[in-house]
């Protein structure tokens, strides 16, 4: 079975049919090729699902993941609790400013589309509506697949560092983005460096006027009295619930948050800057100066000075003049002279020399890193 996806070039002249009710490829009823869809289906299903937050769409929160929502990937600020110059300092006493979740939401939808469009089935030979799988797979599916590689879609996703929107510079292209999400990482300095999440939200070059031909080819559809008429903007946004189980169901289209490319299934491309958790440097330093403080400890070895103080004990000595027996006796006075001997104690005193420890630096260093990929294929 061979399907073409039918649209309309313009509407000021009758639809043409050939013989057996085949369609003729003329300027108003058309044969849909890729870039068609891309251009004004894919532009106005794709403004749709950026201007509404719903499954598919990301969200970043600093308390958990969000009910209907998965996370895809976390990117944790920390910074070190001393101050710079700080000396000495423990180099593990850090603390976590801010855990910040990339997610993806995941809630429930319901198909809500108002139409279906029409396809000319080649094994048949007849106009029809499309079935929920040939939705799917002649349209959605192709949008989906080209999502990011078409100036036309928007609705993706960049990681840009500063408050500056994403450019062609970037790499981003020259559409319009939306700021939706900031992520700071700080210092205990004050140095705080800035990301920011932003959703492609208006193309370049877009077409959402029914009819202008050139980029105005919407799809066709029958209406109440079976005449095939285009698709009206809004009915054509009816279809942007498909495209976003199809982003979620296949994971074409999704995200993840991580230090390197994914090793998942499919082609995964980075999508702007790479978010850095930057802490300050510390380093050992060998310090020459004077240390006043009470020392506590042991203290042992010689002494030698004037020792000065009472002596009580037993005192035998020669009577001068008198020779006879020895005196023997207890003697209690004060002796002044010099002492020699071992001192075993606690001393308090003014150290000078020099020291090693870890001060906290100026300068900074990266702790961890993160980069946001999408799954393009």
């Amino acid at each position: 079975m061979a399907l073409k996806v039918l649209g309309v070039r313009a509407t000021d002249d009758v639809f043409q049919f050939g013989g057996s009710g085949q369609y003729k490829r003329t300027a108003n009823l058309w044969d849909m090729g890729d870039a068609d869809l891309w251009v004004w289906t894919g532009s106005v299903i794709s403004k749709k699902f950026s201007s509404v937050e719903g499954r598919g769409s990301l969200k970043v929160t600093t308390d958990g993941v969000a009910t209907d929502h998965t996370s895809i990937g976390t990117f944790v600020d920390t910074e070190h609790n001393s101050e710079v110059g700080d000396h000495p300092i423990d180099p593990a006493n850090v603390s976590t400013v801010n855990t910040y979740t990339f997610q993806m939401n995941t809630a429930s939808i319901t198909d809500n589309k108002t139409v279906r469009p029409l396809v000319y089935d080649t094994a048949t030979d007849e106009i029809r509506e499309t079935t929920d799988a040939e939705l799917d797979s002649e349209i959605i599916d192709v949008l989906r697949n080209r999502w990011y590689s078409q100036t036309y879609m928007i609705g993706k996703y960049w990681l840009k560092a500063g408050t500056d929107a994403p450019d062609a510079a970037d790499g981003a292209g020259s559409n319009t983005y939306t700021s939706r999400y900031t992520i700071d990482d700080t210092q205990t300095d004050g140095t705080t460096q800035t990301y920011t999440l932003w959703q492609d939200t208006l193309s370049a070059v877009e077409n959402h006027t029914v009819g202008t031909g050139g980029l105005g080819r919407p799809l066709v559809k029958f209406n109440s009295d079976k005449e095939i008429v285009e698709l009206t903007v809004a009915e054509t946004e009816s279809l942007v619930d498909r495209f976003r189980l199809s982003i979620t169901t296949t994971s074409i289209g999704g995200y993840l948050l991580q230090d390197a490319a994914p090793t998942e299934t499919g082609t995964w491309q980075q999508k702007g800057d790479t978010m850095t958790d930057q802490r300050k440097t510390n380093t050992t330093v060998t310090y020459t100066g004077s240390y006043d403080g009470t020392y506590s400890g042991t203290y042992e070895g010689d002494y030698s000075g004037d020792y000065d103080g009472d002596y009580e004990g037993t005192y035998a000595a020669d009577y001068g003049g008198f020779a006879g027996t020895s005196y023997t006796g207890t003697y209690t006075g004060t002796y002044t002279g010099t002492y020699t001997g071992y001192y075993t104690g606690s001393y308090t005193g003014t150290y000078s020399g020099d020291y090693d420890g870890v001060t906290l630096q100026s300068t900074s260093s990266t702790v961890s890193s993160r980069k946001l990929y999408a799954r393009v294929l």
